[in-house]
């Protein structure tokens, strides 16, 4: 394997790829950083050969992600 890019985390245990109408994310489960597990684990966008920050969801001590699938 070849490095692709590094992501920066915050005691990440988990990372999940999909694709939403061709666009592919990575989600991150960041667990703790040094101070507090209420923090916020990071979804990417990949924009121009990168992966960029595209939204931050409040967790606490995440430990996975999963994406899904909702009909209409």
């Amino acid at each position: 394997f070849e490095v692709f890019q590094q992501i920066d985390t915050q005691g990440g245990h988990d990372i999940e790829h999909f694709e939403v109408d061709g666009n592919h994310y990575l989600a991150v489960a960041n667990y703790f950083n040094d101070v507090s597990r209420n923090i916020q684990s990071t979804i990417y966008v990949l924009q121009q050969g990168r992966f960029e920050v595209f939204q931050q969801v409040d967790t606490v001590g995440a430990y996975g992600v999963e994406h899904f699938e909702v009909d209409g």
